[in-house]
C-alpha cells in the first residue's frame, strides 16, 4: 500500500463501521484532530494503522458472532433442562 492510498484506507474502514470521524478516532484511541488531517491527507498515518485498525474490526465482529452463537446455545441447554411435565396434569 502506497503513502497516499493509506488515508483512503482509514476512511473506508471508518465507512464500513458507520462511525462518526469522532467515535472512530476514540475507538481507536486516537486524537480526534489527528484523525480528520489524517481523513484530509493533511498527514498520513504509519503504513500498519489501517492494517492493525482492520484487524481490529473484523476481531470484535467475530467476537460479536461467538457471543451470539453462545447465548443461542446456553438457550438451547436450559431449554432441554427444563423439567417434563405429564401432559395429563397429573403427578404420578
Amino acid at each position: 500500500m502506497s503513502l497516499t492510498e493509506i488515508p483512503i484506507e482509514v476512511r473506508k474502514l471508518r465507512d464500513e463501521t458507520g462511525l462518526s470521524q469522532n467515535r472512530f478516532a476514540a475507538y481507536f484511541g486516537i486524537p480526534c484532530q489527528t484523525y480528520q488531517q489524517w481523513e484530509r491527507k493533511e498527514r498520513t498515518p504509519s503504513p500498519y494503522i489501517p492494517q492493525m485498525m482492520d484487524y481490529i474490526i473484523k476481531l470484535e465482529k467475530k467476537v460479536g458472532e461467538l457471543e451470539e452463537k453462545v447465548a443461542s446455545l446456553e438457550k438451547e441447554k436450559e431449554a432441554d433442562q427444563e423439567p417434563d411435565v405429564p401432559e395429563s396434569g397429573t403427578i404420578e
